[in-house]
């Protein structure tokens, strides 16, 4: 095992139970997230597939992908694209304060993090300006 390797979990999530046994659903997530650790050169140690909503974040499938994370001391959890983690501001505020309490990194194959942590960044900014001049009145 090659200790320089950052050591991910790869979390594949569908929304439907009509998407549950399409094959080429999974595939694509699969091969994506593969295909990106071998790139970059990350090590993928494990994976969980679930077929859950993304507006929330309390659901078993995105535990088990933390559990397993802890378990095998993954540094990130990797995902084709955002969109597998959650959908809406509320739900990826969740899914970052749960990464976070557990040092872990959030990989997506199509960089679509770093648009959603601008997102949240410039909603934080707006909350405190909000907040500073409410209590200044």
């Amino acid at each position: 095992m090659n200790e320089n390797k950052l050591r991910v979990v790869a979390y594949f999530r569908v929304a439907t139970e009509s998407q549950l046994n399409d094959e080429a659903i999974w595939a694509s997530q699969n091969i994506g997230v593969q295909a990106y650790a071998k790139r970059k050169g990350m090590q993928v140690v494990g994976e969980v597939r679930a077929c859950e909503k993304g507006a929330t974040m309390d659901r078993p499938g995105w535990r088990d992908a933390l559990q397993l994370a802890a378990r095998e001391e993954a540094n990130a959890i990797c995902v084709k694209d955002l969109g597998r983690v959650a959908r809406g501001t509320e739900a990826l505020e969740q899914a970052f304060a749960d990464l976070e309490r557990q040092h872990l990194q959030l990989i997506t194959c199509d960089q679509s993090f770093m648009d959603a942590k601008l997102l949240l960044d410039v909603r934080h900014s707006l909350f405190i300006m909000k907040a500073a001049n409410a209590n200044k009145n």
